[in-house]
């Protein structure tokens, strides 16, 4: 695999895509945060490129044609319309006007087993369902519908609360995140101060206090 970067040069931004491609052939090309407003034609025509990264750039929109890319990076973009592309692999993490409303992504509407990790959360990728194509999205694309809390949080990934530490004693994994389980001889006691955990041996102690007042 060839492999040519060129991203966060300034002197990048005016070289020529043509002549780059006929002297080196690459397989792999990384051009990001060069100011590209669009796809170059030769670069969607390329017959050697097979993984593209565009990110932080500015495109509005992907090319809908055949391309002989199979892995496109287009974070952190200003997409909003559709990509119904032939890809193996597609980024748009980061666009933030992209949401599912739009369908900008209507044929990915598939769960991959295959997960993203952001910070005390994951969200699954999404899944072409015609071609097996994955997609990365950002948390907020589906309004964290496909995010959950990883292992040992609780909650709702999404704000304001998101994520909360598994309370003391509880256990927290449950595959949608929302689920506190307690060990037997432990149950949570809810105060305006929070949630506390009594064992059964607070409970009696308790319980004798109160029978021999």
């Amino acid at each position: 695999m060839k492999m040519i970067g060129l991203g966060h040069n300034p002197f990048s931004r005016d070289f020529n895509i043509s002549k780059l491609l006929s002297c080196f052939a690459p397989t792999a090309l990384e051009l990001d945060q060069l100011n590209i407003n669009n796809i170059p034609d030769v670069l969607w025509d390329s017959e050697t490129i097979k993984i593209l990264s565009l990110s932080r750039n500015n495109l509005t929109f992907v090319p809908s044609r055949k391309s002989g890319i199979q892995v496109l990076d287009v974070s952190h973009n200003n997409l909003t319309g559709a990509i119904n592309v032939p890809i193996s692999f597609v980024s748009v993490t980061g666009n933030v006007n992209m949401k599912e409303s739009d369908t900008g992504l209507s044929m990915w509407n598939g769960a991959s087993a295959m997960r993203s990790l952001h910070g005390n959360y994951s969200c699954y990728l999404l899944q072409n369902t015609e071609t097996g194509a994955l997609a990365a999205t950002s948390p907020e694309y589906d309004d964290f519908q496909h995010c959950s809390c990883l292992p040992n949080y609780v909650g709702r990934p999404s704000p304001p609360t998101g994520c909360q530490k598994c309370p003391q004693y509880g256990i927290c994994q449950s595959p949608s995140g929302t689920v506190i389980q307690w060990p037997q001889g432990y149950f949570p006691s809810i105060s305006s101060k929070g949630t506390s955990i009594l064992s059964v041996w607070h409970l009696c102690l308790c319980l004798s206090v109160c029978l021999s007042v």
